[in-house]
């Protein structure tokens, strides 16, 4: 039963991250479109792409070590 608990846990971490990352994205993205003057994609998506794969990695390294022996 605790792993469920865990796995519910972590899948509302998750779910939190992700929305709050979108939103920091858009907001952004609408700040870089003021400042540059036109539309484009840069910086801000790598930053934000660079630490979901980091966070992602760090995930998987968790779950490896804290992995039940049977």
């Amino acid at each position: 039963m605790r792993h469920k608990k865990k796995s519910r846990l972590a899948a509302v971490e998750r779910f939190i991250v992700l929305t709050a990352t979108a939103a920091l994205f858009i907001k952004a993205q609408s700040y870089a479109l003021t400042w540059r003057g036109y539309f484009a994609v840069g910086g801000e998506f790598m930053l934000l792409a660079k630490q979901i794969i980091r966070d992602f990695a760090a995930d998987i390294v968790e779950l490896f070590y804290n992995a039940p022996e049977d």
